[in-house]
This record gives C-alpha cells, structure tokens and sequence, in this order.
C-alpha cells in the first residue's frame, strides 16, 4: 500500500525541446531543458493511489490499537500526498488522516479514560502521543478547507473534523476552537478558495457539490455545538448572521432546509442560551411550515 500511495512512475512530462518520452515528474530533469509541452497521467495508476489511501484508512480503522507499530510511517507516507494535484487522492486522504488519528486515541487515550473513573475527568485527558497527533491531523485539515480549490475535498475534511470532534471532547478542542470558527464563518460566507470565484452560470453537477459542501459545515457546526453545548453562545452570534442570506424566501430550497436545520440544531444544544434567537425565528419558521418543500417543512417543525 505504502509503495503505490508513494509511487510516481504513473506521471510524465514532456518537454518542448526532449525528443525523447517524457521522465517522471519525480525524476531529477537537467536544467536545461525546456518548458513542459505536456504532462502525461496514466489513470489506472492514478485510480490505484487513491484506491491505497482508502485502504490504508480503512486497515487503520479495522485494526485499532494494533496498527499503532505502523503508525508513524504511515503518516509520513500520507502526509506527502495531503496535497497531490489530483482531488480523487486529496479526497481520500482526509478519512484515512482521521481513521489513522484514531489508531492513537484507541491504543494510548481510551485505556488512560477507561481507568478515570469519572466522565467528565475522562473526556478531559488526552495521551500525549494522541494530542500530538491531534494537532497534526487538525493542521492538515484546517489547510485543506481554506486553500484547498475542490469543494468535495474540502467537504470530507469537514466530515473527518465531525468523526474527530465527539472522541475528543470539548476541552480538548478548546486549543482549536479559534481557528474552527474562522473557518466554519469563512465557509458559511463562501470565502474560501474552493467557494470564490464561482461560475454564475447554473451547473447541475456544481450545484450537487456546492450541497455537499454546505451539508458537511452545517453537519460541523452541529457537531461542535454538541460538544460545547450552552458554551457555545457567544461563538454562534456571528454564525448566526451568515445563515441569514440562506433563509430568505429566494433561495433554494436546500439552502433554506439547511440554514434552519443547522440553526435547530444548534439551539437544541444552547438550550436557554438560544432565547436570544427565537423572536427573529418564529416568522421564518411559521413560513417554513407552509413551505412547498418538506425538507424545509421538517426542519421548521423540528
């Protein structure tokens, strides 16, 4: 596995004055040479990188505590493709960064919690190692959401930070919290690198991924909430005004369903925090009610 997800032999280059095949885009070039003409990419090879990441993860993920001898070269081995030019790669690294994460909390973490004997004193200690970890994986996500151009990448990034969120704990997560919220009113305010720059002209396929994006950071910020519960208020203020542009009347209906589920969700966890938004709430909910869509009926009755 390790051997495939490193391997560039399925890249080449071709160069404007190389009468020869191309060398592997790896491969020292001399100087001289000149500009690349063209890049050749060999799709079952391609097809077989990105298969080795998945399983990597998922043997990472069936294994547990045993792959921990494994673990560090692993990461090494995975950490040089967080990047790859091609998205079907970047899209399965972000799973097997967490699935591997896990390998760490389930071999160090979870025996040190097991022997706390209290709940709350055990969602409060995090081995050394798993912390170490944790920063590491956090990083690379938190890169891949704001400069990462393919919104299903950045939409499995979001997922893998929800897998991560509950095993931690909030006190855990407090080191990342700062920059989680940048990142979720950056994604709410379409501002990231894979949001800007959008094409005006209606796209089918555009369209299925910008909602896979926006179901995935609404899913986080479900999933956040959860875990902070009624400490949660004064970091959902300013989310709260960006899900205003999604409930008006003129946007889609998805758009609609997933500005008053998240903001549903969200408030259930608030509890007597969330009073503050419940005169602004009503009209829009009472209109989602009689609304054409039941997606958007649920969410209001919920």
């Amino acid at each position: 596995l390790l051997t495939s997800i490193a391997s560039e032999d399925g890249v080449s280059a071709e160069y404007d004055d190389d009468d020869e095949p191309g060398v592997g885009v790896g491969e020292d070039s001399d100087e001289d040479e000149g500009d690349v003409r063209a890049i050749t990419v060999r799709t079952a090879w391609l097809d077989e990188k990105a298969a080795a990441v998945f399983c990597l993860g998922n043997v990472a993920e069936a294994m547990g505590g045993a792959f921990l001898p494994h673990l560090d070269g692993c990461m090494d081995t995975i950490e040089n493709v967080v990047q790859y030019f091609h998205e079907d790669v970047r899209q399965n690294v972000q799973a097997c960064l967490q699935k591997m994460w896990m390998v760490s909390f389930y071999a160090h973490t979870k025996p040190m919690r097991l022997t706390a004997g209290d709940e709350t004193v055990a969602f409060q200690m995090l081995a050394p190692h798993t912390s170490i970890m944790l920063d590491k994986v956090m990083q690379n996500f938190f890169t891949t959401i704001k400069r990462d151009d393919d919104k299903e990448t950045v939409a499995l990034a979001c997922e893998a930070i929800s897998a991560t969120i509950p095993l931690v704990g909030a006190f855990c997560m407090q080191k990342n919290m700062a920059e989680l919220m940048k990142l979720l009113a950056m994604l709410f305010d379409e501002k990231t690198e894979c949001q800007e720059g959008q094409v005006e002209e209606e796209d089918e396929d555009e369209d299925d991924h910008d909602q896979v994006l926006i179901d995935a950071v609404a899913e986080l910020l479900g999933e956040v909430s959860k875990a902070f519960k009624e400490s949660f208020a004064p970091h959902f203020e300013p989310i709260f005004a960006l899900l205003q542009k999604y409930l008006k009347p003129t946007r889609q209906s998805s758009d609609r369903f997933m500005a008053i589920g998240a903001i549903g969700e969200t408030c259930s966890h608030l509890k007597a925090q969330a009073a503050p938004y419940i005169p602004h709430m009503l009209p829009i909910l009472a209109a989602g009610l009689q609304d054409e869509n039941h997606g958007v009926k649920r969410n209001s009755a919920f």
